[in-house]
């Protein structure tokens, strides 16, 4: 059975539109955060957003981004695209491990954005923890990537008991991400192998 989600294009789109904003919204609200109080505390070398081609609007604070919307722009294509040819080639499940992939990677995403709002927002409410916590660029990507290759594992084995194609998806588009931070962060200044 085909989640609601992802059983119409429109819905598709109007849900990938909406995860999209919102995952821009809470990096501006993280950047925010670290600007203040709780950036005393807590540094993230690089600054917040992992995505080189977001990195300057969110350090900026832009709350409209040309890149944000042209990336928009070209996943909403991506997505009708996808649905398209899969209807086409009559093979629905390519679509829903297509789009399966990118909402799951994206709710990681927003899982990762609440974790850090309770830590910041704490600590900007509660008062200053003793000391300062700076974390490297690199460390900041390769837990990214363990933590992305967790839920390829997850979403992996929900696929092997399920047969749930989006979840095949979501553990692809999670590997792959993985890899890439994994990538970057050896290739960032005082990595450790």
């Amino acid at each position: 059975m085909t989640p609601p989600l992802l059983a119409s294009l429109w819905v598709s789109l109007i849900g990938w539109t909406l995860l999209h904003c919102s995952d821009y919204a809470l990096t501006l609200w993280t950047a925010r955060l670290l600007q203040g109080r709780a950036g005393t505390t807590i540094h993230f070398e690089g600054g917040v957003e992992l995505t080189p081609q977001f990195r300057a609007d969110i350090d900026r604070l832009r709350r409209v981004s040309p890149r944000f919307l042209l990336a928009l722009a070209l996943v909403l294509a991506y997505l009708a695209v996808s649905w398209v040819l899969a209807w086409e080639a009559r093979i629905p499940e390519v679509y829903r491990a297509v789009a399966g992939g990118m909402f799951l990677l994206e709710l990681v995403v927003h899982l990762r954005h609440i974790r850090n709002l309770v830590l910041l927002k704490f600590i900007e409410g509660r008062g200053q923890p003793e000391g300062r916590l700076s974390y490297p660029r690199w460390l900041v990507l390769r837990t990214s990537s363990i933590e992305l290759l967790s839920f390829c594992g997850l979403f992996l084995i929900i696929f092997i008991l399920s047969g749930a194609w989006e979840t095949l998806g979501g553990a692809i588009v999670c590997g792959l991400v993985a890899l890439r931070h994994a990538w970057w962060s050896a290739r960032e200044p005082g990595s450790v192998a």
